[in-house]
């Protein structure tokens, strides 16, 4: 299922049990109804995902709560040198000079109005880049339509990159005659931490058992049909 499959692994007979039922009652190759299921498993984990989100602005008040209570803050690279570009030496005492520190500045140079501090540019850059990835792990399942891209068996896998084009998650088909195979696999590390989390594990049994409950209805429906049929004749 993914990297982190043995931790998740709670209804997956189940569901690969009513997968393979359901390819039987249907015209569909082995491959074509794991395109057709993956691209729904797909808007299935993206939607259980978004759920686990927290709200806007909550990561950044939290940090900033627990900040209050003297806990500290790991601030990146990229924040500090996001902090170093927009701050510039500057004296907190005019008259002896004493005190400098790196203070916030305009793109020509001089002090803003309320300047902050180098320090303070960084944590609230920290922040706002540990804000803007509260929907990553449900971006990083969101493929759309596996059917239209991978049926004529030219591409046989997906991937999803973010903003910066970081590969974040891919799905491959691997086809054979009785055994194709539809593979889910989350390379973030991040994204991997939120899966393997006691919600995350039950956010992708939740989105098995979603995808499994609608193939459960059409093959009742198909069997009733065929049922039909047959005492007709």
């Amino acid at each position: 299922m993914s990297q982190v499959a043995a931790k998740i692994e709670t209804n997956l007979p189940e569901f690969n049990q009513t997968l393979a039922q359901y390819i039987a009652l249907t015209r569909l190759t082995p491959a074509d109804a794991l395109l057709k299921q993956g691209t729904k498993l797909g808007f299935a984990l993206s939607k259980r995902f978004s759920q686990l989100s927290p709200a806007k602005g909550q990561v950044r008040a939290d940090r900033r709560r627990e900040m209050l209570a003297g806990m500290g803050l790991a601030v990146r690279n990229k924040a500090r040198e996001f902090a170093y570009r927009k701050t510039m030496a500057q004296a907190t005492n005019i008259r002896t000079r004493q005190g400098a520190l790196l203070m916030e500045v305009t793109k020509r140079g001089n002090l803003k109005k309320n300047a902050r501090t180098w320090w303070q540019v960084a944590v609230d850059r920290e922040l706002s880049i540990r804000e803007s990835g509260r929907g990553y792990v449900s971006f990083s399942a969101r493929m759309g339509s596996l059917e239209r891209l991978m049926s004529s068996g030219a591409v046989t896998e997906k991937k999803q990159v973010d903003r910066i084009n970081r590969q974040v998650s891919r799905v491959g088909l691997k086809a054979a005659a009785n055994d194709s195979t539809l593979t889910f696999t989350f390379e973030n590390e991040g994204i991997i931490e939120g899966i393997s989390r006691l919600k995350g594990r039950a956010a992708v049994a939740a989105s098995l058992a979603d995808v499994r409950a609608d193939m459960l209805l059409y093959i009742q429906r198909k069997l009733a049909e065929n049922a039909k049929k047959a005492a007709g004749n």
